[in-house]
């Protein structure tokens, strides 16, 4: 009996020390577990943080595209107004060339208009 009871104690004693072993192991584990929750839950807010970011930068690009898209058709357009100017006002010079020339120096000099150039031969001769 009395070697029975000496088991019964040392099991007894290695069940206590294993019993204490565990709860520092589940006290440890459940540290972790919290840690592991804050870091979750840290990324968590971090994820939604970046898909706001993500999604305004999206739209932010769109509106930069839709603009350029514009500035490029307008580009276009503008372009065509000035091609078209060019064109007609070289046709308006190309007739009144046609119909009633142009002075130049030569022919205002040839004249006797004595100013000497275009602009003080209109000026100049009324003046003196």
């Amino acid at each position: 009996m009395f070697f029975r009871m000496h088991s019964l104690e040392k099991e007894n004693a290695q069940l206590r020390s294993e019993s204490s072993q565990l709860r520092s192991e589940g006290d440890r584990l459940r540290q972790d577990k919290q840690r592991v929750e804050e870091t979750l839950s840290e990324a968590q807010a971090s994820l939604h943080l970046l898909r706001e970011e993500n999604a305004q930068l999206a739209d932010r690009e769109r509106k930069v595209g839709a603009e350029a898209e514009e500035s490029r058709a307008l580009a276009e357009e503008l372009s065509r107004e000035v091609a078209a100017l060019r064109s007609s006002s070289f046709s308006s010079q190309q007739g009144r060339r046609r119909t009633s020339p142009l002075l130049t120096v030569h022919s205002v000099e040839d004249d006797g208009g004595g100013g000497g150039g275009c602009a003080e031969a209109g000026e100049g001769a009324g003046a003196r």
